[in-house]
């Protein structure tokens, strides 16, 4: 493995792809309400999209983020719609009377649900196009196996920050009482719809 490469890749994920916006509060907030698994599976559902969109961005360097740069308007419109419908939902959810076990259909729904989510917002592809560029990396066609590198250097990176959370959150002793939960849907729904507004009106500025 070309260690530079992977290693430079590692960083990339680990400072681009931070989940500590609204993706890191929804995560905090199914901790709290579903569990340690359940968080973990959702942040790890955000570092596969990352993942996606960095193997998406060696495909072409070029002309992948055209085409998204091309269609920004639209994207960043339809992306912070969604925010906005999840955020308004969120924040007026009831919170449950006890923390909910996980089963196996919850977990599922819990990777799959964010891994979507990340993948509803394509622009970072533009992000990773350029750590591609930065890195020299031609992408899969020119140079399959430092693309490979990056990539699994992105994954990890992002990924990096999955045990560091799920550990982390629990030292704040934060009990899940419904009065914490409720305030924690609150702030996870404002934080959401807030970024749904000013991304969608982005768009429409633009």
């Amino acid at each position: 493995m070309e260690s530079p490469v992977f290693f430079k890749g590692f960083l990339a994920g680990l400072i681009l792809c931070a989940p500590f916006g609204p993706i890191g509060v929804l995560a905090v907030r199914r901790m709290l309400t579903e569990g340690r698994l359940t968080a973990f599976l959702s942040l790890m559902g955000a570092s596969t999209g990352d993942a996606v969109y960095c193997a998406l961005a060696g495909l072409g360097i070029h002309a992948v983020p055209v085409f998204v740069t091309h269609e920004r308007e639209a994207l960043q419109l339809l992306v912070g719609s969604l925010f906005v419908l999840l955020g308004i939902h969120i924040f007026l959810s009831r919170p449950p009377i006890k923390t909910v076990k996980p089963h196996a259909k919850g977990l599922f729904g819990a990777f799959t649900g964010i891994f979507l989510l990340v993948l509803a917002n394509p622009l970072p592809i533009l992000l990773f196009a350029a750590v591609f560029t930065a890195l020299g990396v031609p992408g899969w066609g020119v140079d399959p196996f430092s693309t490979l590198c990056v990539v699994g250097g992105v994954f990890l990176g992002s990924a990096a920050w999955t045990p560091i959370i799920v550990a982390g959150i629990p030292l704040l002793r934060i009990e899940p009482h419904k009065a914490h939960v409720r305030s924690l849907n609150h702030l996870t729904g404002a934080l959401m719809t807030a970024f749904g507004i000013v991304f969608a009106g982005m768009g429409l500025l633009s």
